[in-house]
């Protein structure tokens, strides 16, 4: 298991960054656990790219597979809700 922090989050994908010990091989799938507030949202990815970052970390592209009406909901009002950071 690997514990990463979402750079950029969208209703069909994210990136994700991770400390460069948790190599994720390209088109894995992944089952994540997204936390949204108080509710943890399960959803499947597909690994579309990394991008190693420094000696420390590293940037993984993922896109969602099959997610739900309700859950592609979910993320828009979080997505929508959130300020932007530059």
């Amino acid at each position: 298991m690997a514990i990463g922090r979402s750079i950029n989050l969208s209703t069909t994908g994210m990136r994700l960054e991770l400390k460069s010990g948790y190599s994720l091989p390209l088109r894995s799938t992944l089952c994540l656990s997204l936390s949204l507030g108080k509710t943890i949202l399960e959803v499947k990815g597909k690994v579309i790219y990394l991008q190693s970052l420094n000696e420390e970390y590293c940037a993984v592209g993922i896109r969602f597979l099959g997610l739900s009406s309700a859950a592609r909901e979910s993320l828009r009002q979080l997505i929508e809700s959130e300020p932007v950071r530059a």
